[in-house]
């Protein structure tokens, strides 16, 4: 265990402050990481003396004491599809049969649920955030074969906050897979 005096009272007050916000950034923005670079720079214009090791060391500190948790696939696939329910025309979900947005939540995330069962394995370093956002896509495409989708790549992208194409490269490699696994019939 890392000793707290090895970092003095009041650096590491500023290194778990720090940390904190990069915390708070990778939980948050479930995509993006905050460089140590950036937070550095902005608490050196802040007139904070901090060092990368320091909150390096703060890090470890904290990890040992509080064991942050970090969403799951599972869990990225609840949150994206909780973002998506509020986007959802409720009008084109009626045409297509369902009397509550809950309902076909519930459908899409059985679906997605599935599929991520078989691909867990297959998800490699992918990001979760987006690789849960791809599966999400490829459940859409199973429950509506003959249809267009009533949410597009696009609007996943824009929920989770990243590029569209990345949404599109994960979701043809899931798409080649399922059907190489034949889970599928295109």
């Amino acid at each position: 265990m890392i000793s707290r005096k090895k970092i003095r009272r009041k650096e590491m007050y500023y290194a778990l402050a720090a940390y904190s916000i990069v915390l708070a950034s990778r939980i948050i923005s479930k995509n993006l990481p905050l460089p140590l670079s950036h937070v550095l720079t902005v608490s050196k214009s802040l007139g904070y003396e901090v060092r990368g090791r320091d909150i390096l060391r703060a890090s470890s500190l904290f990890q040992e004491l509080m064991k942050p948790t970090y969403p799951s696939s599972e869990g990225f696939i609840y949150l994206i599809l909780m973002k998506l329910s509020t986007q959802i025309d409720f009008s084109l979900l009626q045409k297509m049969g369902f009397k509550e947005k809950s309902s076909f939540i519930k459908a899409v995330a059985e679906e997605s649920l599935q599929l991520l069962s078989v691909l867990r394995k297959y998800r490699g370093g992918r990001n979760p955030s987006i690789f849960s956002g791809a599966i999400i896509y490829a459940a859409l495409k199973v429950l509506y074969r003959d249809k267009r989708p009533p949410i597009s790549q696009r609007k996943i992208a824009e929920c989770i906050g990243v590029a569209e194409y990345s949404i599109r490269e994960v979701f043809e490699g899931i798409w080649r897979l399922l059907t190489e696994l034949e889970v599928h019939k295109p």
